[in-house]
């Protein structure tokens, strides 16, 4: 079981949705707040780019090359882990916060632990590799004292 203490920020992210939440209540009896929320929409791959390989001759032979695109989703995901982590910073920097828990999926939890500060990292309590962003506020405790 999780103790949020009390005045605890919790930053709870994946690829489509960061909330950092406060716990209004205590240790024993969290009670999550909303402080800042970000949210992408959800597109498909075709409305964020070409989905077909391009093709490229060769200037000297004329042979034709295809070029990798970039996952665009990827891309978006990596863009809102940056947002969460400019929030947190934000927050930090203001003295608003003095303990940090952070819930992400592997993959953003590493996106997350190279972008965030060194006085930010030592503000985190614990870290969970779950994805609980798309869950609502009361479930998310819930899962929180489970752990």
């Amino acid at each position: 079981m999780v103790c949020i203490p009390g005045k605890a920020h919790v930053l709870v992210c994946d690829g489509a949705r960061a909330l950092l939440l406060r716990n209004q209540g205590d240790g024993r009896y969290p009670n999550l707040r909303k402080v800042w929320i970000s949210e992408r929409e959800a597109l498909r791959a075709s409305e964020l780019g070409r989905d077909r390989l391009t093709r490229v001759y060769q200037s000297i032979d004329g042979r034709r090359s295809e070029v990798h695109q970039a996952d665009l989703h990827q891309r978006g995901e990596d863009d809102l882990a940056h947002e969460a982590a400019a929030a947190i910073e934000e927050l930090r920097q203001s003295g608003n916060m003095r303990v940090l828990i952070v819930v992400a999926p592997a993959r953003t939890l590493g996106i997350l632990r190279r972008i965030i500060s060194a006085q930010t990292q030592d503000l985190i309590l614990k870290e969970f590799a779950k994805d609980l962003a798309g869950m609502p506020i009361y479930e998310i405790e819930q899962h929180l004292m489970q752990l």
